[in-house]
């Protein structure tokens, strides 16, 4: 292959490596809407999905905790392992009870949105307490 060909060949790889960023805010818009219409969608079926969570995780504790055991098995291989799985399924544990628990406490870092009349509505709410910062979101339907 000759140098010309190759310096070509590796242009057009950059060049199509580049063009993935044009893209890139379109499809995670895309991805963002198909997320929230799942959530939308499954949003009331949030009791019987935490509850299967919860037994599922249950019966992954008890897994782990009975283990399997074997004759054949080196006893420190066993140990390393067990350790192992334990830590995996506390992690798992511990990531299933947060997400579970965002309802009760998501308030305490998200902000409220509202719709705005007019002007005066915008100042006393901003002049209600100095001491916390704010974000206006300004959407013009032009």
């Amino acid at each position: 292959m000759s140098k010309a060909t190759a310096s070509g060949a590796l242009g057009l790889a950059f060049a199509s490596a580049l063009s993935w960023l044009c893209c890139l805010p379109i499809a995670s818009g895309a991805f963002g809407i198909a997320l929230a219409t799942l959530a939308a969608t499954v949003g009331s079926w949030w009791f019987v999905l935490a509850s299967a969570s919860l037994v599922l995780l249950i019966v992954a504790v008890v897994q782990t905790l009975r283990g399997g055991r074997s004759a054949r098995s080196d006893h420190c291989d066993m140990r390393n392992r067990a350790r192992r799985r334990l830590l995996i399924v506390s992690v798992v544990g511990v990531l299933t009870l947060a997400l579970l628990t965002i309802p009760w406490w998501s308030g305490e870092i998200t902000a409220e949105l509202r719709d705005l009349q007019d002007l005066d509505e915008l100042r006393s709410l901003v002049d209600h307490d100095k001491s916390i910062p704010r974000l206006v979101l300004l959407l013009s339907p032009t």
